[in-house]
């Protein structure tokens, strides 16, 4: 799906953009430029990155499908839209000549090329051209968005890390800026393990070369330390992840006193990496998710409805029944029904800017990081940690409100939970992991979650020929036809 063309080509007026099938975009009239010629000023490489990040921000990418997709595939959404190459992707169908699946590859290589070119050709400015801290901020950018767009692919055309065997194929990995065709190499699929390998040391070269401060909508140390913890995560990693994660919590970022806040306040105290969006960049996820905007192509799902209820226990709405005590999710205000009711359960609205579709891609945020360190805190002591009840606690309470047999909002003390509430480490955990579900939905979490913890994925059960053929993306056929070095994947052939 292409709802707009690249904004990159706004900003990037002398770039060569790598397309998977071996094509170039000369984005510039005067073709006689040399590519020792492209960048050649800090501010054409300060023009690149930007266009690098708005590339990312398209709709096959954070703008969009890695907001959304995870949600549609692990059954915490529905897709009533009529797009048929979404409806694919959410029927777990998706063919080698899908647009979606296109679009991860084709859109993320040109990302990654994108990153590559601002990396060597910053390297290659002499020192009196760029001072070191301006060259490790670029430097520092492009290698976390090459980090960023990799995790993305490599979840998503390969198995899920460790879940078989070493050798599992992932994606090309590339490092080479290409400028030309004649600079264009094909490459084999690396395996999940040396893509994984090579994300985390882009990750580690950003958080080296970037401050722990920035300028709203751009990385900083403490965004790449944060997708790091995500890598950690997923890799099962729980020591590294727990300790990620608290640097994270521990960086000076704030939970928002209402969970709604974060989506109509851009750049709140709880923002840790978000892209700006104005009215002329309309990433989509607005245009995709809003009832106003085509009848709302995604829908909350009954299944997702259903956790939402889950929130507060049986125990505890028997003793808010008993006080003729009430409550309400703040979260719940994040839907709401065909008629615009807030809490219907039937529309999300994290994304409410119908009118000008310009609200940011919400790519990082705190809360997902306290309930990882929550959950690593549970497995890694095995125990009814006192610290994960606390974190599990702030993120809940956060959006809880009580209320008493007049209406007035009273303490919501009593939907704390306690190490009392649970018999097992195990049953503390599975409250984070509903909470998770519950705190981050539409926010591209909950198949990465799901495939995480190894678990039975809309019937499909992990680690199975089925789930091999369902949850791993084919590779293009246009990639497969420039490439003869590329092995396909079961739902290629199946």
């Amino acid at each position: 799906m292409k709802k707009r063309i690249y904004k990159y080509i706004m900003y990037v007026p002398m770039v060569f953009v790598l397309l998977s099938c071996g094509d170039f975009l000369d984005l510039d009239p005067q073709q006689s430029l040399s590519s020792d010629e492209v960048f050649d000023t800090q501010q054409e490489l300060e023009n690149a990155l930007i266009g690098a990040y708005n590339a990312y921000q398209d709709t096959d990418l954070g703008g969009l499908n890695m907001t959304i997709f995870p949600d549609l595939i692990a059954g915490n959404a529905d897709w009533a839209g009529s797009f048929p190459t979404i409806v694919d992707v959410t029927d777990l169908v998706p063919t080698a000549q899908n647009g979606e699946v296109r679009g991860l590859w084709e859109d993320g290589y040109s990302v990654i090329n994108a990153a590559n070119t601002v990396i060597s050709s910053v390297e290659a400015l002499d020192a009196e051209a760029i001072s070191d801290e301006d060259r490790n901020l670029l430097i520092g950018d492009a290698y976390f968005l090459k980090a960023l767009v990799q995790f993305d692919q490599v979840r998503y055309f390969g198995r899920p890390f460790g879940s078989t065997s070493s050798t599992d194929l992932g994606v090309p990995i590339r490092n080479e800026a290409v400028f030309s065709l004649s600079d264009y190499e094909p490459r084999a699929r690396n395996t999940v393990e040396q893509v994984y390998t090579q994300i985390i040391n882009d990750l580690g070269e950003a958080i080296n070369r970037l401050p722990a401060t920035s300028a709203d909508g751009r990385a900083n140390s403490l965004a790449a330390t944060a997708v790091l913890a995500r890598v950690r995560f997923q890799q099962r990693d729980y020591t590294a992840a727990e300790s990620l994660a608290g640097q994270i919590i521990d960086g000076g970022f704030t939970l928002n006193a209402d969970p709604t806040e974060f989506y109509s306040s851009e750049f709140s105290g709880e923002s840790i990496f978000e892209l700006a969006a104005t009215i002329q960049d309309n990433p989509g996820a607005t245009f995709f998710t809003h009832r106003n905007l085509r009848d709302g192509d995604t829908r909350i799902s009954s299944s997702l409805s259903d956790a939402f209820d889950d929130i507060v226990t049986p125990s505890q709405r028997a003793a808010l029944a008993a006080g003729n005590r009430t409550f309400l999710d703040l979260r719940t205000r994040l839907t709401e029904d065909s008629d615009g009711n807030l809490g219907g359960m039937e529309h999300p609205l994290k994304f409410e800017d119908f009118v000008a579709q310009a609200d940011n891609s919400y790519i990082i945020r705190l809360a997902e990081f306290m309930l990882m360190r929550a959950e690593t805190l549970v497995i890694n002591t095995n125990s009814v940690n006192a610290e994960a009840i606390d974190l599990l606690n702030q993120v809940r309470l956060r959006a809880l409100r009580v209320f008493d047999a007049n209406g007035d909002e009273i303490s919501n003390a009593e939907l704390a939970f306690s190490a009392s509430d649970f018999s097992s480490p195990a049953e503390l955990q599975e409250a984070i992991i509903l909470e998770r579900r519950i705190e981050l939905f539409l926010e591209g979490n909950y198949w990465h979650d799901l495939t995480r913890l190894q678990r039975t994925i809309r019937g499909v059960a992990p680690g199975t020929s089925e789930a091999d053929l369902r949850f791993i993306w084919p590779i293009p056929q246009r990639a497969l036809d420039t490439n003869s070095l590329l092995e396909v994947n079961p739902r290629n052939e199946g």
